[in-house]
């Protein structure tokens, strides 16, 4: 897992999970859940990765 203080890392987060700045409103967005500063937002994605790895992978439907 990665480590929040890597810029790497944030960045990784951001593009993967689809964090938005919204300027006008003073929050940032991942999916529907608004958070009031990027650190909150970051945590949550860091989250959802060590929700991701510990999953299983699901097996393909078969056609």
């Amino acid at each position: 897992m990665g480590d929040l203080d890597s810029p790497d890392y944030r960045a990784y987060l951001i593009e993967k999970h689809g964090v938005e700045h919204h300027p006008a409103l003073h929050c940032h967005t991942l999916g529907v859940k608004i958070f009031s500063s990027l650190d909150e937002a970051l945590l949550y994605a860091h989250h959802l990765e060590s929700v991701s790895r510990r999953r299983p992978p699901v097996p393909p439907a078969e056609p």
